[in-house]
């Protein structure tokens, strides 16, 4: 949906009974739109759809630019429309937040259907095991960083937040990842780093024929949508190499294709070669419009 940037938030959103339940406080109603950060934009947009009084809300991720105070007006409002006999898909990657609001689950693994299931009767642990596909004892067996959980490979210095994100940690990481599998021609990973749900230190980095390239590091990146990020780096780094065959330049296609994602909506990418170009060269994370 494309808002008036000259609206306030007042003037989009005339319902002030939503107003003043969701995420937006007095101060904020003669706000233009054009001033909104990208979570604003996000919450403001979930508005718009909620004054057509809808009988079924598909959530895709509706948290992932939201802080904690903010999940929690997300959650106290689904709740109420759930009450008011509002059907509910809410599709998120964090287990807490579908046991903190959920009835029923859906698992899917490989493209197909696992189950549905009450999720009074389905322990954390059981959930995991069914979508994982093979049977644990305790959570705690889930490796906390990709790496480790798809290679069985530790990054060393990488604490449980991912707020920290040591590169001599990765290098170490990807020196096991190459012996261990000698197949490989290149490695390639994002490197994360969130200070809250709008604002992440983003870079990434590749190897490639025994040498280590690192982007440009962009930190305090406002974010709009955080889902897509990886995908839109993994074809960036694959546009970079099939056109330069330089691990340098696709690092950096790679990284800023994933930042320019991450100012959009959803996890389709809505920059164009030009938006990624210029970013690589310099400018802003934003996809001209």
């Amino acid at each position: 949906m494309k808002f008036d940037e000259d609206q306030t938030v007042m003037q989009t959103v005339s319902d002030m009974g939503l107003l003043n339940q969701f995420l937006f406080s007095h101060d904020m109603f003669t706000t233009k739109v054009s001033r909104l950060s990208g979570g604003e934009r996000r919450r403001l947009y979930l508005l718009t759809i909620l004054m057509q009084n809808p009988n079924l809300l598909i959530l895709d991720e509706p948290t992932s630019s939201l802080d904690e105070q903010e999940v929690e007006k997300l959650f106290g409002l689904m709740l109420d429309l759930k009450s008011r006999g509002v059907g509910i898909i809410f599709v998120t990657h964090f287990l807490e937040q579908v046991y903190a609001v959920c009835d029923r689950i859906t698992v899917l693994r490989d493209g197909r259907l696992v189950g549905e299931y009450k999720i009074s009767e389905l322990p954390r642990v059981q959930l995991v095991s069914k979508m994982l596909g093979k049977e644990l004892d305790d959570l705690s067996e889930i490796k906390s960083d990709s790496a480790a959980a798809a290679l069985g490979i530790e990054v060393e210095g990488v604490d449980k937040n991912m707020t920290t994100l040591p590169i001599e940690g990765f290098r170490k990481m990807i020196d096991k990842a190459v012996a261990q599998y000698p197949n490989f021609k290149a490695v390639a990973t994002t490197l994360r780093s969130v200070k809250s749900a709008t604002i992440n230190d983003w870079s990434a980095i590749c190897w490639y024929k025994g040498e280590l390239h690192q982007s440009i590091s962009r930190p305090s990146l406002e974010i709009y949508d955080r889902v897509g990020g990886g995908d839109s780096f993994a074809s960036g780094l694959i546009y970079g190499f099939i056109t330069f065959d330089d691990a340098e330049k696709a690092v950096n296609y790679g990284a800023a294709h994933g930042a320019l994602a991450m100012t959009t909506p959803g996890d389709t990418s809505m920059a164009t070669l030009a938006d990624v170009e210029k970013l690589v060269g310099g400018g802003s994370a934003r996809v001209d419009r």
